[in-house]
């Protein structure tokens, strides 16, 4: 029984593996994933420059999310990163509204572009050809939830660290729970990213699609991320040539690349969650 089993799940498995490829080669899931690199990379500064000025105006430290997002990136797009706030703040001392103001405009714009880029790439792994097409707002919409989700979670971690080193100067609270908050935190970002990749799974499979069903792209997605984004910094580490080759352009290129391979990443996970649902609920 139990080998007829492992006979089953293999060939489940070989089955899954080859209808993925096969969709990546027919949904050319390449070319789409290139246009999302580009869509991310201009959507990621204006984003930076929000959540410089956010964290100014709400006096909000960032140097607990960029620690915390170190164990999910990359080094080198770590690294840009952190000379691009460093940046930020020495040609501004002062936040000003208008910063504030602008920065969100342009965050939204930008991120817009992306998200309907990206909503284009999982409707048609659904698909829903006719949901890529759809109406201009919801791009904007879903841009402006995950900028405020994304600074709502920045000000979730801060405030969480504040409120366990305050109780813990007027409670006894036990050492342990004080170092379980430190290794909540790096859980955090990871457990955040697969409710909103599964959420947007969903958004893109229409009203008939449950969360369930989502799921299981948006944590396969997830986890080949990060082994992506490891394997991604050792490599580029061990590169001792890459910015010889490229120069000045070699921070853009190893943006480029990791933006290339989350988009390819992004679009499979919804290829596996209609490969693996999609026919069902088509005959239902």
């Amino acid at each position: 029984m139990r080998q007829k089993n492992k006979r089953s799940f293999k060939t489940a498995l070989f089955q899954t593996i080859k209808g993925l490829i096969g969709r990546y080669i027919s949904d050319k899931v390449a070319r789409r994933a290139a246009e999302l690199a580009y869509c991310f990379l201009f959507a990621l500064f204006p984003m930076l420059i929000f959540l410089n000025a956010a964290a100014g105006v709400f006096q909000v430290p960032l140097a607990g999310l960029l620690n915390t997002l170190d164990s999910v990136m990359p080094e080198e797009v770590m690294s840009i990163v952190w000379r691009y706030f460093a940046y930020l703040n020495a040609e501004s001392a002062s936040v000003s509204a208008a910063l504030f103001l602008g920065g969100v405009s342009v965050t939204l714009f930008s991120l817009a572009r992306a998200v309907r880029a990206l909503m284009s790439g999982v409707s048609h792994a659904y698909r829903r050809e006719k949901a890529s097409k759809s109406a201009f707002w919801i791009p904007f919409a879903v841009a402006a939830v995950l900028t405020i989700s994304v600074f709502l979670s920045i000000v979730l971690l801060f405030v969480g660290e504040q409120a366990i080193h305050q109780l813990g100067a007027y409670l006894p609270l036990p050492k342990a729970l004080i170092a379980l908050w430190g290794y909540l935190r790096f859980l955090f970002m990871p457990v955040y990213t697969f409710f909103v990749l599964a959420a947007f799974y969903k958004l893109c499979a229409g009203k008939r699609t449950k969360l369930s069903r989502a799921m299981p792209g948006a944590a396969c997605a997830l986890a080949v991320w990060l082994v992506m984004s490891s394997l991604f910094s050792m490599i580029i580490s061990e590169a001792t040539q890459f910015s010889i080759l490229y120069g000045s352009l070699s921070t853009v290129m190893v943006l480029m690349i990791w933006f290339y391979f989350t988009g390819v990443i992004l679009i499979m996970g919804a290829e596996l969650n209609h490969l693996l649902f999609g026919e069902k609920e088509e005959t239902t």
